[in-house]
């Protein structure tokens, strides 16, 4: 007899009606029994395949409805997934998926197949105009999604094959605090930092955000974790590709009723440029705007607003991959906002504030992660690497960030990560990454500053994107300037400052 692991985030999807859609993936809607049952069949499969408790899972899947089938079966089978961003730099994807160590891999075959041909794996990445690949394990149990037609050499499970109706007594055992997804924060200066969650503190995030949107609607997302907790908090998820552009963005919002969209400032700066040249609004349909994972500026918030129906609700959260929510203002609050610093909003329920004598943010929450996976235990209260001040309404304000953090779109970018590997290609001497926020944008830009001998900007770039030095897509500069790095003190450090005023007109 199996044993399977409850938890709310399954007891969630059993409570729906059998017949709500829980998901649209285009133009078909998937009921929340289709998806709960065909999890059970997953996992039963899976368990007659010799799937242990405990094993870990690498997900390399596209984010779709077989994504969502697949994780909640992982929640049945207690394994411990990890979601890697599939498109950081190879040097990077390769440090975190050893450190994660999986047993299992859950794999588009697509990706098996140029893995395993090296002739069609070159054609492919120097003439796809927007390639893809990483590398996948070797000592590990495959299960193969997608095209099912593709020849493989390597001896993978079929997921079509898991999904064949099972019946079997399974004997059901509460778990909230078992170690569940393990997600990587976008950059770090040394070691992956792969931050562990459970099934507890990930649920205290889903009821954090089930108060901030306070009606039903459905959800527009892109993301894979969007996906489960848009479904928990008992809407419906509209899948959509990310790089839609404006039009099809702001059609695919009236024609599926899209009521609720979360995203960075940069997801909604192309519609907003359509609007504004168009003379038009987001559509009425729309009532709530979550922004997040970037910082939010006023400037943005005004250009936004202009282009929404009256009754559009705008909401700014503050969070991290250790909690996922902290804090949260309303475009007013923030707009109306005259102090130092940028404005966060009042620490949400169930979380604490402090700041330490060198002005970090600690926090402590129900929803912070379980502790980092190369170590037994979390600091508390967690430092946030943050630097901020509680004001007179106990609101948090954010004054900057101890570390040099470049935040572009929804992604941390940390200078010194990719120095180091720009370092390495010939010709470059001596190099400096530095953010400087695009007001045409509402982001933050990469400028690139390069000391170097023989090389130029379309080598350099060719460097960057491909070959042994390629750096995540996500830091790719926006700006390459070859010049001299100012350096300054004692330690010989760069000095970014001095930088960005050479670079700022």
């Amino acid at each position: 007899m199996p044993v399977f692991f409850d938890s709310r985030l399954l007891q969630d999807l059993r409570r729906f009606p059998a017949d709500r859609p829980v998901m649209v993936q285009k133009g078909t809607a998937f009921s929340a029994e289709d998806l709960y049952k065909d999890a059970q069949n997953i996992a039963l499969g899976l368990s007659e395949k010799g799937f242990q408790p405990g094993s870990r899972v690498l997900m390399l899947v596209r984010p779709d409805i077989s994504f969502s089938k697949i994780v909640y079966a992982l929640a049945m089978l207690g394994a411990e997934v990890a979601l890697l961003d599939p498109e950081m730099g190879p040097q990077h994807f390769d440090a975190k998926k050893k450190q994660f160590n999986p047993h299992w891999v859950f794999v588009d075959r697509a990706l098996l197949l140029l893995a395993e041909h090296p002739v069609l794996r070159f054609l492919y990445l120097s003439f796809a105009r927007s390639p893809f690949y990483v590398g996948v394990p070797k000592s590990c149990r495959l299960v193969s999604t997608g095209n099912r037609f593709l020849p493989l050499l390597r001896k993978t499970i079929p997921f079509t094959t898991l999904l064949r109706k099972r019946s079997a007594d399974i004997q059901w055992t509460q778990e909230e605090d078992r170690a569940f997804l393990i997600t990587y924060t976008s950059g770090t200066l040394d070691a992956p930092k792969g931050v562990v969650h459970t099934f507890r503190n990930l649920y205290e995030s889903i009821v954090r955000i089930r108060e901030i949107q306070g009606f039903k609607g459905t959800i527009g997302a892109y993301l894979p974790h969007f996906l489960l907790m848009g479904i928990s908090t008992g809407n419906t998820v509209c899948m959509f590709d990310k790089n839609l552009d404006a039009p099809k963005r702001l059609k695919l919002i009236e024609a599926h009723n899209i009521a609720i969209l979360f995203g960075p400032p940069s997801d909604f700066t192309a519609a907003i440029e359509y609007c504004e040249k168009h003379r038009i609004s987001f559509p009425p349909c729309l009532k709530l705007i979550l922004l997040g994972s970037a910082p939010v500026y006023p400037t943005f918030l005004k250009k936004l607003r202009a282009v929404l129906a009256g009754d559009t609700l705008i909401q700014c959260t503050y969070g991290m991959t250790e909690n996922l929510l902290v804090a949260m203002a309303s475009d007013q609050e923030k707009c109306a906002f005259t102090g130092e610093g940028d404005y966060l909003g009042r620490p949400v329920n169930g979380l604490s504030v402090n700041i330490a004598d060198d002005g970090e943010i600690l926090l402590q929450s129900s929803q912070l992660f379980e502790r980092y996976l190369d170590q037994k235990d979390r600091v508390t209260p967690h430092p946030t690497g943050d630097l901020g001040y509680i004001d007179t309404d106990g609101a948090l304000v954010l004054l900057g960030r101890k570390k040099d953090m470049i935040i572009r779109r929804d992604t941390n970018v940390y200078p010194a990560l990719y120095e180091k590997t720009i370092l390495g290609i010939p010709g470059v001497r001596d190099c400096a990454m530095v953010g400087i926020y695009s007001q045409a944008k509402h982001d933050e830009e990469i400028w690139l500053c390069v000391d170097a001998k023989g090389l130029d900007v379309a080598a350099l770039r060719k460097a960057l994107m491909s070959g042994l030095k390629a750096i995540d897509k996500e830091a790719q500069p926006d700006h390459i300037v070859f010049t001299a790095i100012p350096r300054s003190g004692r330690q010989n450090k760069i000095d970014r400052a001095a930088l960005r005023r050479s670079l700022v007109p």
